[in-house]
């Protein structure tokens, strides 16, 4: 798991943490300002794990019927290669093919999942499927 600053929080850091070292700083001295910046990766790891963690598949997400699953699995799968993906400097390419994936395997699926609404005449499929 890398240990890096994403993009998209340059601005909660500029706008929220870096205030809060600057207090720590003038509040308490250089030292224990110097001290608190050890902080930073450890914040990032934590950060990194809350996002693996709602980024993976819990049981309780299942629908009951097993290729449903696995597909929602595969889902959460995609989305979390996608984070990781687009969290690494040179991994454009691979955030571009794991796009291309995450949009094929997303159509498949809701084909399938409309396939099986229309077998089983699911009450309001009207109002909530375009017919194809």
């Amino acid at each position: 798991m890398k240990l890096k600053i994403e993009a998209m929080d340059w601005a909660i850091w500029i706008l929220l943490i870096l205030p809060v070292f600057l207090l720590i700083f003038f509040t308490w001295g250089v030292e224990q300002g110097l001290l608190s910046l050890f902080l930073i990766p450890i914040a990032l790891y934590f950060k990194n794990v809350f996002i693996e963690k709602h980024f993976s598949w819990k049981p309780s997400y299942s629908v009951g019927i097993e290729k449903f699953d696995e597909d929602h699995q595969k889902l959460f799968s995609l989305m979390l290669q996608m984070y990781k993906a687009l969290n690494q400097i040179p991994g454009k390419e691979e955030a571009k093919a794991v796009l291309v994936e995450l949009k094929e395997y997303t159509e498949t699926h809701f084909s399938r999942e409309e396939v099986l609404m229309k077998k089983t005449r699911l009450s309001g499929l009207s109002e909530t499927l375009c017919t194809t």
